[in-house]
């Protein structure tokens, strides 16, 4: 048991040991990325993490905590790789920016002539980069070994020189556009004239350069030369002093400040357009309101003579009503007087009935009559109902007619006017045809016009006879409405109405009901 887990362990090691070998060997050759853009380091073997943004001590403390910790070879071999990598290449590019900033201030300045020609944007060169030759080419480290390499210069971009034979041992820096990346142009051509690897120090001992590196910021000589760098340097930028680049920017920076002082005329013209504008909003606003409390008043006076025209009406209906009370008040106590008078002679009746024999006989006569003579009343009564409702209908009936017949007078008026105008034509046109026989004899002209005034004549006794009918139908109609009107008022006047009884018979009648 104990040799199998020894074996284990063996196996374990030398698959962390595999995956650590291949892993830095990527990061050297710049196949994973560890830079983020704002300058800050990420790991690249945690992709599922949200943290990403380490400092260099905390990314090198992750990638030590993971090496060391007992997880799968893979993980632990990609984060060992990184610890070394960390330490071999990034150890001097791990200060702070703010060190860095008070680094170059605390340097001494070394500044070009401003009247001297520089590459723009602020470009530096690296030469003699180690090299070797393999299967034919040149190899050598690529743009992102060599921009971790210099990463403490903070280049934007780093480009070796390759050519058909392979690696040219070159390499261009491409610094940020602004001041700030001229200063780290400056620092990076300064590190090398400290070491004495300037451009000077490289054409002297351009022969035998050795292994060092040598660098600069390229200027008019750079640019203008042959070779892949002067065409690099031609293709990616220009030539301009810093006096010219500084105007330029002061250019750009005035014409900004314009811009924005444009940007502000143009705005406080709208804000006092908007100002002119919410004015107006204003004042319609108050004119709107004051209409509202105008129509507000106006609703409320309405109201109020509503409601005041609402009290009159309930006042009237209860003033009727209490007529109305009044006068049923009245007739009640007529009623009562009444009943109680016919209680009285239903006391006396009773005792004429007990001293009498007779006398009950004629009021069992007398009490048959009077029922006799109530249902008689109650007929009457339906029948006179009965009457008054066709009388109301045939006299709206007779009513209508009588419109409908006084719409047929007028106009048979109208026609009779014309009737008598056709009469006096007929006669003029007698008298025309008498007085043509008489004048002109037999001519055939005359005889032509004397027929065309017979066919006149014939038209309008046509027409006249139509009048004298129609005139005749009216006057039927006429007839027939009148008699017809005077038949119903007979047979109202046939039925006696119920309200002509005088109150005596009445209350008569009513005692003898009360007595049976």
């Amino acid at each position: 048991m104990d040799l199998s887990s020894e074996s284990d362990g063996d196996i374990s090691e030398s698959e962390i040991k595999e995956y650590e070998e291949k892993s830095y060997e990527d990061l050297v050759k710049g196949n994973h990325i560890i830079k983020n853009m704002d300058g800050t380091l990420r790991c690249p073997f945690c992709r599922g993490k949200k943290k990403q943004d380490y400092r260099y001590n905390d990314l090198l403390q992750h990638a030590s905590g993971v090496g060391a910790g007992k997880r799968e070879a893979e993980t632990t071999g990609c984060h060992k790789a990184l610890e070394k990598f960390l330490k071999n290449m990034l150890a001097t590019s791990a200060e702070p920016q703010k060190q860095r900033t008070v680094h170059l201030e605390q340097e001494a300045p070394l500044r070009p002539n401003e009247e001297e020609l520089i590459v723009w944007p602020w470009m530096g060169i690296i030469v003699n980069i180690r090299r070797i030759f393999k299967e034919g080419k040149y190899i050598g480290p690529g743009n992102g070994e060599l921009k971790d390499r210099f990463s403490g210069f903070y280049p934007a971009q780093v480009c070796a020189m390759w050519t058909y034979e392979g690696h040219q041992g070159k390499a261009v820096l491409e610094f940020n556009k602004d001041w700030q990346g001229y200063n780290d142009a400056l620092s990076f051509e300064r590190s090398f004239i400290k070491n004495h690897r300037s451009r000077k120090e490289y054409y002297e001992h351009e022969r035998d350069p050795g292994n060092d590196l040598y660098g600069w910021v390229a200027r008019a000589e750079d640019y203008n030369s042959g070779g892949p760098v002067g065409k690099h340097l031609r293709l990616k930028g220009d030539l301009k002093t810093v006096a010219q680049i500084n105007n330029e920017d002061l250019r750009k920076k005035n014409k900004l400040v314009e811009d924005l002082h444009n940007t502000i005329q143009e705005k406080n013209k709208h804000l006092v357009t908007s100002k002119e504008k919410l004015s107006q909003m204003e004042y319609l606003i108050a004119m709107t309101e004051t209409a509202r409390l105008k129509a507000e008043d106006e609703k409320q006076k309405l109201e109020d003579s509503h409601r005041e025209e609402l009290r009159r009406v309930e006042q009237d209906m209860q003033t009727q009503r209490n007529n109305d009370i009044a006068e049923r008040l009245k007739l009640s106590k007529e009623l009562e007087r009444q009943i109680n008078e016919s209680e009285e002679r239903r006391k006396e009746l009773e005792q004429r009935e007990a001293q009498n024999e007779s006398e009950k006989k004629k009021l069992e006569e007398e009490k048959k009559r009077v029922y006799s003579r109530r249902e008689n009343l109650q007929r009457a009564n339906a029948l006179q109902r009965t009457q008054e409702e066709k009388q109301r209908l045939l006299i709206e009936k007779h009513e209508k007619q009588k419109r409908d017949l006084s719409i047929e007078l007028h106009q048979q008026a109208k026609k009779l006017a014309d009737r008598q105008k056709l009469e006096s034509e007929i006669e003029r046109l007698e008298s025309l045809i008498e007085t043509i026989k008489v004048k002109d004899g037999s001519s055939l002209d005359h005889f032509k016009k004397i027929e065309d005034l017979q066919n006149d004549l014939k038209d309008k006794n046509d027409e006249m006879e139509s009048l004298q009918d129609m005139n005749q139908q009216l006057m039927n109609k006429e007839r027939q409405a009148n008699d017809e009107l005077q038949e119903a008022r007979k047979t109202v006047i046939q039925v006696p109405s119920l309200t002509q009884c005088p109150i005596s018979k009445l209350v008569m009648v009513f005692s003898i009901y009360l007595h049976s």
